[in-house]
């Protein structure tokens, strides 16, 4: 599965590089997993409480719902597919893709939502590490999938955005398949 990913990395750039065109078959996803996030836990020694969640206050989602962490519920909510064009998109509507919200070019600070899926970069997402590892989750734009702040405290709520790669448990996550 990592494999492919770094492969299609590689050929998007080099079509990107070189003016080829490339044709991709539909979108295929992945089983329904939870994104662990180690935020707040000591370097090594990631503990699995918090999850990539999908505000939903009133029990549903939709363009515009705000991304952040909440303790690990296995609801609906916290279910996201990962898919063939490299999008994350919550298990229980395809439509809408993990989005990094604002104009280009993004940013250090640029806040994470849902959006309807319209093939921009700043919905593409790129998984390191294998399955069950901590690893980065890495956006079209090169900047990391964070959950804001650095105080080593992590409430429920926290807010998920783009920021520099540093290897920070913040940024470290884990998916099942």
């Amino acid at each position: 599965m990592n494999v492919t990913r770094k492969i299609a990395v590689g050929v998007g750039a080099l079509a990107a590089a070189t003016g080829a065109t490339v044709v991709a078959s539909p979108a295929q996803a992945s089983n329904s997993t939870p994104f662990y996030s180690s935020a707040g836990a000591p370097a090594g020694y990631p503990q699995i409480t918090s999850c990539l969640d999908a505000a939903a206050p009133n029990g549903t989602i939709g363009a515009g719902t705000k991304v952040e962490i909440w303790q690990c519920t296995g609801t609906f909510n916290q279910q996201w597919s990962v898919w063939s064009d490299h999008t994350i998109r919550p298990a229980n509507n395809a439509s809408l893709c993990l989005d990094a919200n604002g104009s280009t070019p993004l940013h250090a600070g640029t806040n994470i939502q849902l959006w309807p899926c319209n093939g921009g970069t700043n919905q593409m997402w790129y998984l390191y590490g294998q399955p069950g590892t901590f690893d980065q989750i890495k956006n079209y734009s090169g900047y990391c999938l964070d959950v804001n702040g650095s105080a080593g405290v992590f409430p429920n709520g926290t807010g998920v955005d783009l920021w520099n790669c540093n290897y920070g448990t913040n940024q470290d996550w884990s998916y099942t398949n």
